[in-house]
């Protein structure tokens, strides 16, 4: 017999292709399909789930280095951490506070207009240092009358003009201002004990500031001092004197054997009934804490 040539039309060979094509796909997607119907319920949200909040599960289909992985790990560590509180070192934060206080007094027209040689933390330092060398007597007014003047001028027989007029120039100015905070703050720049003395060691000792306390609370010389200053300047002195001589016999160091118990009632009466005092009940307080302290020991 003679073979049929007759060609098969191309249309149906492309048709018979397509049908095959579309077979496959449809089993490739039903067996997919079945496979995940066969899985349990959650597994692969399982899977991604971080089962230790402190440390995350990371887990990928890529082919991803180990290390790029433990980056991850640690980057999303880190997120979950609270930030760390900053402390603030006391000694750094009051020198910082002195520092911009003198600032500001350089600032000021009244020092402008005394033509100082020298800023005025410089001139401070200065200052200190003087009276740190020539602490007066923190009592003594039963001794000679010579012994009484020389207290009565002392501030007059260690500082020259220049310096005086600086310091009566910032209470003059100041008094009746910001004077609270301040005489607070130089209080805490002279008895925080953790601090070292400052880069020039200008900051005096405890001992310094126990003669002076001693001075103005005890000496017909300190006392007379105040007494020519403005009432708010009178009381604060008084009162942070107060708080240094109570420390002075709380570390058994009131050397002189200093008083300050009949003080105690005057000042808070003082301090109660004066119209201008910002921190008022804040002293009366501590005064009401002090006088405590001494009457459970008599």
């Amino acid at each position: 017999m003679k073979r049929n040539d007759k060609k098969v039309p191309i249309y149906l060979i492309l048709t018979l292709v397509l049908i095959a094509v579309i077979a496959v796909v449809i089993g490739v997607f039903l067996g997919k399909k079945t496979a995940l119907d066969s899985e349990p319920i959650g597994k692969k949200a399982d899977d991604a789930i971080t089962h230790d909040l402190g440390s995350p599960v990371i887990e990928s289909s890529l082919d991803v280095p180990e290390e790029a992985l433990e980056r991850a790990q640690e980057i999303a560590g880190k997120i979950k951490k609270p930030m760390p509180v900053l402390e603030i070192d006391p000694c750094d934060q009051i020198e910082k506070q002195m520092g911009e206080y003198f600032a500001f007094l350089d600032q000021e027209q009244y020092i402008r207009d005394l033509k100082l040689e020298s800023d005025t933390y410089s001139r401070f330092k200065h200052i200190v240092e003087k009276l740190a060398i020539n602490p007066p007597m923190p009592a003594g007014n039963s001794l000679s009358s010579d012994f009484m003047f020389r207290n009565i001028f002392f501030f007059y027989r260690v500082l020259n003009r220049d310096e005086l007029g600086f310091i009566k120039a910032v209470i003059s100015n100041e008094a009746d201002t910001i004077i609270e905070k301040d005489l607070e703050m130089f209080y805490r720049w002279l008895t925080i004990d953790s601090c070292d003395l400052g880069p020039e060691g200008i900051r005096p000792s405890f001992e310094t500031a126990y003669y002076y306390s001693g001075f103005f609370l005890n000496t017909l010389g300190g006392r007379s001092y105040l007494f020519r200053r403005p009432t708010r300047m009178r009381l604060l002195v008084t009162y942070y004197s107060l708080l240094i001589i109570h420390e002075a016999d709380i570390q058994g160091k009131n050397s002189y054997g200093i008083d300050i118990m009949p003080e105690i009632n005057y000042l808070a009466k003082d301090i109660s009934t004066s119209p201008n005092m910002e921190l008022k009940e804040q002293y009366l307080q501590n005064l009401k804490k002090i006088q405590d302290y001494y009457t459970s020991r008599r």
